[in-house]
């Protein structure tokens, strides 16, 4: 995940992506999909399923500062997680980042 391009007090925007060995995207419940935020306020993540194996991670950072994201499915961590994020301090506009989760036994 990419810092850079986010801004303070704007809706953050990162997209989780499942694959299965061949590349085919899951199946995946949203309620398997576990996103939590730690940094300076705390923001809260929201997971909105995009029906086809992936899934939008909207958070809103209000201060600057190091921020680490953990995300897990069904209850085990993705390649690479915990990402962490440095954010600055300025507001502007808002930004969309990716997370590839690679395949992985759901």
């Amino acid at each position: 995940i990419d810092g850079s391009r986010i801004k303070l007090d704007n809706v953050a925007i990162f997209t989780i992506t499942t694959k299965d060995n061949e590349g085919k995207p899951l199946n995946v419940s949203q309620d398997l999909i576990k996103v939590s935020i730690v940094g300076p306020g705390n923001p809260i993540a929201e997971v909105f399923d995009n029906k086809d194996g992936s899934f939008d991670v909207e958070y809103e950072p209000k201060l600057p500062g190091k921020y680490v994201i953990s995300v897990s499915i069904d209850n085990k961590p993705v390649l690479g997680s915990p990402f962490t994020v440095n954010i600055a301090g300025s507001s502007s506009s808002g930004t969309t980042d990716s997370v590839r989760v690679p395949s992985q036994s759901v």
